[in-house]
């Protein structure tokens, strides 16, 4: 495949281009790659491979900062699954080089050929994550406006937070830092240290003020929801991290704060919510009563390498 490592700015162009090929419903613009691969933890082993037609795109990153990493994370992509295969043998041997047993890859349910490869090379299915997207016009707020009403805490955006000069920035942090230990992972979970988390959040590509909305208890942050428009689709937008404090769970306040979001993206024009979560997360069915419809599984297959 003659395959040249490149930096992340590099590959970001082909790895646009190749998911935009695999999954044309929900296209990446380079900068998006960019903006999501930025959010590997600092100091963490990443490298990218390309070749010079630019059909095949690999990006291997680990979770921590272990040196060796304990795990590599994979993401393969090419224009024609006859490629697959070489490009899964060369994740592998690339983990193998910097001394790392265990590597996981994503692909999606309706990638037959892709799962039969993983599967075939021993893979095994770790998680299942559903896709699952809602009409945000046909949406009927009506249904939940019971619920609504008995959460008795307030639903601001961030932006509205930073006007009244709230510190929101630690609040936030502490607040989904349990949000995000509660999510079903068959990994353990890594903390991002602060200092990377505010540095993130500077990106308004991901991180809309407008459209990061929390649940208040007095002065702290006890449930919150983003979301995020898509570059390339005016109509199309995802939601990034929801949640609540276990303390403030099972009053309405997801709800709550997911209804907000919705009649907010209506009134900007939005068309079109897609959402993903893992099959066990209790976020999937309160996803499905709002009225997202299933589109297909992402799906996580893991491997222990062996040596040689």
């Amino acid at each position: 495949m003659n395959l040249q490592q490149v930096s992340r700015e590099d590959a970001a162009p082909v790895m646009a281009r190749q998911f935009t090929e695999s999954y044309p419903g929900y296209p990446q613009s380079p900068a998006e790659i960019l903006a999501y691969e930025g959010h590997a933890l600092e100091g963490a082993h990443e490298e990218h491979w390309t070749n010079d037609e630019g059909t095949v795109a690999i990006a291997l990153f680990a979770p921590d900062e272990t040196r060796p990493p304990l795990r590599i994370e994979g993401e393969v992509h090419t224009s024609d699954d006859a490629n697959y295969p070489h490009a899964v043998h060369f994740a592998e041997e690339r983990t193998r080089a910097v001394g790392t047993r265990d590597l996981s890859i994503w692909t999606r349910s309706d990638k037959s050929l892709r799962r039969t490869t993983l599967e075939s090379r021993g893979y095994a299915l770790i998680q299942t994550a559903p896709s699952s997207k809602l009409d945000i016009e046909a949406f009927d707020e009506s249904r939940f406006e019971a619920k609504i009403t008995s959460c008795r805490y307030p639903v601001l955006t961030i932006a509205e937070l930073a006007v009244r000069g709230f510190d929101w920035m630690p609040a936030l942090y502490e607040a989904t830092d349990e949000m995000a230990r509660d999510v079903p992972d068959p990994h353990d979970y890594v903390q991002i240290p602060y200092e990377q988390y505010a540095e993130r959040l500077k990106n308004p590509m991901v991180y809309d003020h407008r459209l990061m909305f929390v649940a208040m208890d007095g002065e702290q942050i006890i449930g919150y929801t983003r979301v995020t428009p898509y570059q390339l689709d005016p109509t199309l937008v995802a939601t990034g991290l929801s949640g609540v404090l276990r303390a403030y769970r099972r009053q309405g306040v997801v709800t709550a704060l997911k209804v907000r979001a919705i009649l907010a993206l209506r009134d900007l024009g939005f068309k079109w919510l897609r959402t993903e979560n893992d099959v066990t997360n209790p976020m999937y069915p309160l996803n499905l009563d709002l009225g997202f419809a299933w589109e297909w599984d992402w799906l996580q297959f893991g491997k222990s390498l062996q040596a040689g």
